[in-house]
């Protein structure tokens, strides 16, 4: 059935022509001095004799082309002429075809590489955040970051161990690194990225106090890789600050991660293929061979991850839906799955892109 879009298009092209041949015949009736009918007859005569000899031009050319000599000083007649030019002709249709299928063979190689292209750097990034929050769980690695890193490592610590953490900014932060909020109740972080021979005194955790004071805070956590005063310790008891120093402060790393996890390896996919294989990380980039005997090369390196953020993730309110999640290799929606071993999150362009997450109950 026609849409009446379609209807209205071909209804206002037969209006128009109408309208073009009614002028037509006006002008003739009105320079000839002739009936409006007799001017229209003429119309559609000149019209027809025009069609007829352009009919009788195409029936002409056919019967040249038909009586026309090839190279080969053959006709090619009703029974279709030299045998060798048809023979030319169908090898170059089947040149055409092949040259064809070749495009569009190296059409669809040039999209997969591109979305192959597209999942590694997806693959990369997920890796690279996920790494740099396994470096977390261990305490010894705290010591290579710098000021901005270690405050921001120490906020996803608290993160870890059920906190609401909110960062003040890097500088000009009134005595406070982060406000952490838990069962209704008001903490103030304050962290010191020093030497290990660098004290902390008293005078500075009166500044701190201050700054518990001025946030309502029930109490603070003071982090230093360095050490604290003897006066320092004391005042801390009576102020409810509990202090981490280089000694102390694997016991809060251990707290948030009871288990060190696994820092020596990534996933990486091959540019070539897809398939996803498992490299070292180390001081240079490393390389291996995928499943199907390509190379595959590693750029996270020990010194990319000291350039990367330790800022916690951010928390998903509320209990997890389908428009939320997103998938970390190709940024489609995932849906809930039941699987064997419980729910998990999976890719909606499953079997194309394989890639889960873990379902955690909210």
């Amino acid at each position: 059935m026609a849409r009446k879009s379609d209807i209205g298009t071909e209804l206002g092209q037969l209006v128009g022509t109408c309208a073009f041949v009614w002028f037509i015949t006006v002008g003739i009736s009105d320079h000839f001095g002739i009936s409006r009918l007799l001017a229209f007859v003429i119309l559609v005569g000149i019209f027809f004799s025009l069609l007829g000899i352009a009919r009788a031009f195409i029936s002409v050319s056919r019967v040249i082309e038909r009586n026309k000599r090839c190279a080969h000083g053959v006709r090619r007649g009703k029974d279709g002429g030299c045998g060798e030019c048809a023979a030319a002709e169908e090898q170059r249709r089947v040149e055409g075809e092949r040259r064809q299928a070749e495009w569009q063979a190296s059409h669809t190689v040039r999209e997969r590489l591109k979305t192959i292209k597209k999942e590694a750097a997806a693959l990369r990034n997920f890796e690279l955040r996920a790494l740099t929050q396994r470096w977390l769980s261990r305490s010894e690695l705290y010591l290579q970051m710098d000021s901005k890193q270690f405050e921001d490592a120490v906020a996803s610590l608290f993160c870890k161990l059920g906190f609401e953490v909110k960062q003040t900014p890097y500088s000009n932060d009134r005595g406070k690194d982060a406000i952490a909020r838990k069962e209704g109740k008001t903490y103030l972080i304050e962290c010191k990225r020093y030497g290990a021979d660098n004290t902390i005194g008293r005078r500075d955790l009166q500044i701190f106090v201050a700054a518990m004071k001025e946030e309502n805070a029930e109490a603070g956590f003071y982090i230093n890789t360095g050490r604290f005063t003897k006066t320092a310790i004391e005042y801390a008891a009576k102020e409810k600050i509990d202090l981490y120093d280089s000694e102390r402060f694997p016991v809060l790393v251990n707290a948030a991660f009871p288990a060190r996890e696994d820092i020596s390896s990534v996933k990486v996919m091959c540019l070539e293929c897809g398939a996803t294989s498992t490299l070292p990380v180390g001081e240079t980039p490393t390389s291996g061979t995928c499943e199907n005997g390509h190379t595959v090369t590693n750029d996270i390196t020990l010194a990319r991850l000291l350039t990367a953020s330790f800022a916690p993730l951010p928390v998903m309110s509320g209990r997890p839906t389908l428009p939320d999640v997103i998938c970390d290799r190709c940024q489609s929606k995932m849906r809930l799955v039941n699987g064997r071993r419980g729910q998990f999150w999976g890719c909606s362009q499953y079997p194309k892109c394989r890639w889960t997450k873990r379902y955690e109950r909210l």
